[in-house]
């Protein structure tokens, strides 16, 4: 548009100095009007907005065509997120088919009752293995717990959480620990995530400083903790 408000200017400029020239000179008595330059100033105007228009139209439909494929593109990626939600959610379900969630009286973690239905499992399974606190030496690995090689050696509350978080238990389990300083938090970590080994969802861990992190991945590697993630390559670090 500014381009052609500036033609259209520049040609009333033009046309009004030739119709000056042009009645200076038949006042003069020189010529007689002649209006052809400015019809001249017409047509060339007429072809300039003419191919003004022809790229105003190009551009649109280059406008056109990049929102085209802009709505593609998203759309592609609209529809891989969702797949990858059914995934997740087609694994869960699954998951879901042999714990406790298909067993009679079933409660979640958080409702009223949910208290004497763990302690139900609990017993059923003879857990935890160690009645009371003892010395590391002296306590019994846990019977119950998959995956082969050495079994972690744990306190009755540290057996307790990690019997109780595990796909084997809830397809999504929810729960609140907490432990006092040098209670075993990082046993108890290590166990739950060693109980998500085989399940193909992320295991996101939050520390609150790189310091804290850096430690966690450190002790994760040593033969105190007993896990499958020693075997492996280091999980991907990521930090702000």
């Amino acid at each position: 548009m500014e381009r052609l408000e500036r033609e259209e200017a520049e040609r009333e400029e033009r046309e009004m100095r030739a119709r000056a020239e042009a009645f200076a000179k038949w006042a003069a008595g020189e010529e007689a009007m002649d209006w052809s330059d400015a019809e001249g100033d017409d047509a060339a105007l007429h072809d300039s907005e003419d191919e003004v228009a022809s790229e105003d139209e190009d551009q649109d439909d280059g406008y056109a065509a990049a929102v085209k494929a802009a709505a593609a593109e998203a759309a592609e990626e609209e529809a891989g997120g969702v797949a990858a939600a059914l995934a997740v959610a087609e694994a869960a379900a699954a998951a879901g088919a042999g714990t406790w969630e298909a067993s009679h009286g079933f409660v979640r973690p958080g409702h009223a009752g949910f208290t004497l239905f763990a302690r139900a499992r609990m017993a059923e399974a003879d857990v935890p293995s160690n009645r009371r606190v003892l010395p590391p030496e002296e306590l019994r690995p846990p019977t119950w717990m998959e995956g082969p090689g050495v079994k972690p050696l744990l306190q009755p509350y540290q057996e307790t959480v990690s019997f109780l978080v595990r796909p084997a238990a809830y397809s999504n389990p929810h729960m609140l620990v907490v432990h006092r300083t040098g209670a075993g938090k990082t046993a108890t970590m290590v166990s739950v995530a060693d109980n998500f080994f085989n399940d193909l969802r992320p295991k996101i861990l939050i520390f609150p400083t790189a310091a804290v992190c850096r430690n966690f991945y450190s002790e994760l590697r040593e033969a105190k903790f007993p896990n499958r993630y020693r075997m492996n390559p280091p999980p991907r670090l990521v930090s702000n």
